[in-house]
């Protein structure tokens, strides 16, 4: 995935950092239920720091794959499974 890209001129970096601010943002302002499971994914998050600074192997993706499946559960969201299309995909791949 990420080896088809050795003879471009840039590094390919997969990072989820917009979605760790918003959850951090969360911890800090919500109250609850919301706020104790935004506190509880930052937590495991803080374990990975290559999901905020960059991945760069398939491997990385691999290992995290259960992790990024639970920063991305509010982007999909089980009850719309079937009404939308939505989809994760690297960058500048076919």
């Amino acid at each position: 995935m990420f080896s088809q890209f050795t003879d471009k001129p840039f590094r390919l970096q997969l990072s989820f950092h917009k979605i760790i601010e918003e959850l951090e943002e969360t911890a800090k302002t919500e109250t609850g239920e919301k706020c104790q499971a935004a506190k509880a994914l930052l937590a495991r998050v803080n374990e990975h720091p290559e999901l905020c600074k960059g991945i760069t192997s398939e491997d990385e993706i691999i290992e995290n794959i259960d992790l990024i499946a639970d920063l991305l559960a509010d982007l999909f969201p089980k009850t719309l499974t079937l009404n939308e299309i939505k989809a994760v995909s690297i960058p500048y791949r076919d």
